[in-house]
């Protein structure tokens, strides 16, 4: 009897504004046919009918009204969840009779709501519970359940989610230890390792004649040599052309004053004495190549090892190694 006052009491906030809004308001329309089947005791339908509404426009007395029919079908965790949202709204809005009604309904709804503990592993992350497919808020690891059987899962990051079936009595406490699976890592297999490759034998090849190094000296100085002959021949031709006009005095020329004067005569000698020291210079770089390679030629001995190396593998190459 008193479930049934409250509910008329709160369908008194609801059937005012619907008298003047049923044609025009979805919601107003739905709550009005909510409230004709709770009168009839058709709670099931009043419930859906209620929910619809809310759905649409959701108000203190929807939530409240919602709640009531949800108690009424023995859900008692939905109808605590509900009358919790009808009270907050109340104040909200002002609504101090839904506010009290619903103050009332969760003191006694309270004791006969099921109560599940959940005893979690250590270090267990962003943990989330689901009955069916409709999220449960876990509080100080608890859950609320209505009576009856759920299919309770429980997720945690990085773990395969547990899954059991539960069936809990009106008021019923009771705790299960949840236990993950570890999801498989998945392992990306590696290629095959290869043996390193065996070092080439070395074999030893028989070489004649001088080295390179001692050939390329070698060529060097004999090119310094050839320049220096001709830098030696042009000196000389300098030297004849200046004397042109002068006489051989023993080992030296007597040239008149008129001569020694004349810029051309002296231009001549300045190219043969330039033509001279550069002679000096590579005949000096000739004969200094021609002993270092002879210097390589006899310290690099008569024989030298060579090694060719195959390499067989993912990709085939060949080395030589002097």
């Amino acid at each position: 009897m008193r479930l049934f006052v409250a509910l008329t009491v709160a369908a008194l906030f609801v059937t005012a504004p619907v008298v003047a809004q049923e044609a025009t308001d979805p919601a107003a329309q739905l709550s009005l046919e909510a409230a004709e089947l709770a009168a009839r005791g058709e709670w099931a339908a009043a419930r859906d009918k209620f929910e619809a509404a809310v759905a649409i426009r959701a108000t203190a007395v929807g939530l409240f009204n919602l709640a009531q029919a949800e108690r009424n079908l023995g859900k008692v965790a939905s109808a605590k969840r509900h009358f919790v949202s009808a009270r907050a709204l109340a104040e909200r809005e002002g609504a101090d009779d839904v506010r009290r009604l619903a103050d009332e309904a969760l003191a006694s709804i309270a004791p006969r709501v099921p109560r599940l503990s959940l005893r979690l592993p250590r270090g267990a992350a962003k943990v989330e519970a689901r009955v069916g497919d409709r999220p449960v808020e876990i509080v100080e690891s608890e859950i609320e359940l209505d009576p009856g059987s759920h299919r309770l899962t429980i997720s945690a990051a990085g773990e395969k989610p547990f899954v059991q079936e539960v069936r809990l009595a009106e008021g019923e406490r009771r705790a299960i230890d949840v236990r993950f699976e570890r999801r498989p890592i998945a392992v990306t297999p590696s290629a095959p390792r290869q043996s390193p490759a065996r070092p080439p034998p070395r074999v030893p090849v028989r070489r004649s004649g001088p080295p390179v190094g001692a050939i390329v000296l070698a060529g060097a100085g004999l090119s310094a040599f050839a320049v220096g002959a001709v830098l030696h021949v042009r000196r000389n031709d300098k030297l004849d052309e200046a004397a042109a006009g002068c006489t051989r005095t023993g080992a030296g020329w007597s040239c008149p004053a008129s001569l020694e004067s004349d810029p051309s005569h002296r231009g001549l000698k300045e190219d043969a004495e330039r033509a001279e020291r550069w002679r000096n210079v590579a005949l000096g770089v000739g004969a200094g190549a021609l002993v270092a390679g002879g210097v390589w030629w006899a310290l690099d001995g008569p024989s030298s090892e060579s090694r060719v190396a195959l390499s067989v593998g993912p990709t085939s190459r060949v080395r030589w190694r002097f």
